[in-house]
């Protein structure tokens, strides 16, 4: 077996075996503290802004904005590429042997990649809008309001590569709070859009509030990388080959679109057998559920980065 080059050494492996394990030190659980203090804001602040939305268009009107949003939501899953997994794995990997030159390289290659696929996506929803109204639908979903929902992708593409550069600049705090202020801002557009009284205001203020979140992340992650990572002069990037980031995201996509197509296929069905009313009842009645699922995000959040650098 070929040496490790991590840990070929006697004093590699007493500097590793010294290291306390990451769970029994007071800033880890700091930074899990922190983390899950930014995600619970952002999950009240989308709860609110759905509560919002819901009383302020009733069952049927609100029950179109969730069925165009789920048809949106169910095609990016199943065809979108998850890099972020991808990012933070061969991030690490580069950190490890202080290759900063390949860790930019690898995050521009995913940026373009996540910008690229993005705007394919919402094009062909675009484009292919009246068919898949119909689908959902049953022709009571307007196909302007899933043209409207692929804005939501439009406006803020990358948001997977934007995760990446958080977690491996060990501040996934920093993205609870983006997206706690992406939410806030969603919020206060659908408190404008409701005045409106309809679905297509409200879909145009989640487009606004995600393009708002998108525009801060950006800022905040190129102020994150020029001040944490520096090619020294003269250093050898060791490249990722785009192959090889492709395909990590391909194996990750696959278990993320079957969790991520259960949450958009059943208002999808239920659309199309019992109408919109019932989708907007159905997702009123599923907010202790959508609660539920968000108590474990900030651990997650905090673990998976941990186990990418011990990996």
């Amino acid at each position: 077996m070929a040496p490790d080059p991590l840990i070929d050494t006697d004093e590699a492996r007493e500097e590793l075996l010294a290291k306390a394990p990451f769970w029994k030190t007071r800033a880890w659980w700091t930074r899990a503290g922190r983390t899950a203090i930014a995600v619970y804001l952002a999950t009240a602040l989308a709860f609110l802004g759905t509560v919002v939305a819901a009383r302020g268009l009733g069952p049927h009107e609100f029950g179109t904005v969730v069925l165009a949003v789920a048809v949106v939501t169910l095609v990016a899953t199943v065809l979108d590429l998850t890099l972020e997994e991808a990012v933070v794995h061969h991030g690490y990997r580069a950190l490890a042997q202080d290759d900063i030159g390949g860790l930019l390289g690898l995050v521009r290659a995913s940026l373009t990649l996540d910008i690229a696929i993005g705007l394919l996506i919402a094009a062909g929803i675009i484009v292919f809008a009246a068919p898949l109204a119909d689908l959902a639908g049953a022709g009571q979903l307007d196909p302007g309001l899933v043209r409207l929902a692929a804005l939501t992708l439009a406006v803020s593409p990358a948001g997977a590569t934007m995760g990446a550069v958080f977690q491996l600049a060990g501040r996934p705090a920093l993205r609870g709070w983006m997206m706690a202020g992406t939410n806030l801002a969603r919020l206060a557009g659908v408190v404008v859009a409701v005045q409106i009284g309809t679905a297509e205001a409200v879909i145009l203020a989640y487009a606004a509030g995600n393009a708002l979140g998108a525009l801060g992340r950006r800022i905040i992650v190129w102020r994150l990388v020029r001040r944490r990572w520096r090619v020294p002069a003269g250093s050898r990037a060791l490249r990722v080959p785009v192959r090889e980031l492709v395909r990590f995201g391909f194996h990750t996509s696959i278990t993320t679109s079957i969790a991520g197509a259960s949450g958009s296929l059943i208002p999808l069905l239920l659309g199309r057998l019992s109408g919109p009313t019932a989708v907007g009842l159905f997702r009123v009645g599923l907010f202790p559920v959508f609660v539920a699922d968000n108590a474990s995000g900030p651990i997650r959040l905090a673990l998976y980065p941990e186990q990418a650098r011990l990996s």
